[in-house]
């Protein structure tokens, strides 16, 4: 049996929902969720409670739990409590950096950093989304446990799709309008260039505000904005797509070291990028020439004439389909997979 304790649902990320559906294959597999519990019980302290006890509820039922897996610092005092209880062993996949720089000075997550850097060393695996995250998650804790980078790759029913130049006027955001994106600089620059049309797949509060905010875009069909799609509809949308768009702030190591799931999704469905300078970002965009680099941070002093020549760039430059099926032959999930496999069967097996 294994149990895994995450913060929300699967359904929005891509590297826990692989993960457990490679360690499911063999094995029963039970989900236990926080944000449901507190949704289920109306409750957030009550749906808290019940997530930290639950493994006392399962060693009382004496119900054998072989691994754990915890998402986040939010899963892991309840994954150690197994490991204490039924000797289970734990997979800790670190979500989270809690410094703002390289030297572990921060104000930020001070508490968090605490409680992460005393349960972190009970883990008997980590995963985290690259080797840059994971090897300073190690070195700010000073640990020596066995660990391993696990990208967000993508899974899918269908193969790779090909790049083609298409018509040079469709470009597509993915992802909630967080403070820190300046979303309303990328949609403003894009109105800029003539006939292209600004395609945004978000969550319904960004929706209404967007919506909101720019209905004379929408009145003039020049930003269209799409509710959050299944997955394998969303990769046949984003093929329609001329350009897709990667921003996150540069501030905070979370920001700098990102490696996130939708620059995997727009290269394995065949469409270029346009990126932030975060150096995973950055080198992928130069290694395979699948896109360009903004040439600054996105920000609210942003200059939207420049960031509009960007997108213009990018959407003009030649690419060629040969670069799009050397990065997905690279960063393919079913290498990965096997890779992780080898890795849990030597660690936790």
């Amino acid at each position: 049996m294994i149990l895994a304790f995450l913060s929300k649902q699967l359904n929005l990320d891509s590297r826990t929902k692989r993960i457990l559906e490679l360690l499911s294959k063999n094995h029963p597999i039970e989900v236990i969720e926080l944000n449901s519990l507190i949704s289920q019980h109306q409750n957030k302290l009550f749906g808290i409670i019940i997530f930290l006890l639950t493994p006392f509820s399962r060693c009382f039922k004496k119900k054998s739990t072989q691994w754990v897996y915890a998402a986040g610092l939010r899963g892991l005092p309840s994954a150690i409590l197994c490991k204490f209880l039924m000797k289970s062993k734990v997979i800790y996949d670190s979500r989270e950096i809690y410094f703002n720089d390289m030297n572990g000075i921060s104000n930020y997550g001070t508490l968090h950093r605490k409680i992460e850097g005393i349960l972190i060393p009970f883990a008997d695996v980590i995963v985290s989304a690259n080797q840059e995250r994971l090897q300073l998650t190690k070195d700010l804790y000073n640990i020596s446990t066995p660990s391993i980078a696990t990208l967000n790759l993508v899974n899918s029913k269908s193969n790779p799709f090909s790049y083609q130049k298409k018509s040079n006027k469709n470009i597509l955001y993915q992802g909630l309008a967080g403070n820190r994106r300046n979303l309303d600089k990328l949609i403003y620059a894009t109105s800029l260039i003539p006939d292209a049309i600004f395609h945004l797949v978000t969550d319904n509060d960004s929706s209404l505000f967007l919506s909101k905010k720019f209905n004379y875009l929408i009145e003039s069909n020049r930003l269209i904005i799409y509710p959050l799609m299944e997955f394998e509809e969303l990769l046949k949308f984003i093929n329609q797509m001329d350009l897709g768009i990667v921003t996150y702030s540069l501030e905070g190591l979370n920001n700098y070291l990102c490696s996130p799931n939708k620059l995997f999704e727009y290269i394995y469905a065949g469409i270029p990028v346009i990126c932030t300078r975060q150096p995973f970002l950055k080198n992928i965009i130069t290694d395979f020439n699948v896109g360009h680099i903004f040439s600054d941070e996105i920000t609210e002093k942003s200059d939207i004439e420049q960031i509009s020549n960007d997108i213009q760039f990018a959407l003009e430059k030649n690419y060629s389909p040969n670069d799009f099926s050397h990065f997905n032959e690279k960063f393919s999930w079913s290498e990965q997979e096997k890779i992780l496999k080898l890795f849990f069967y030597k660690h936790i097996v």
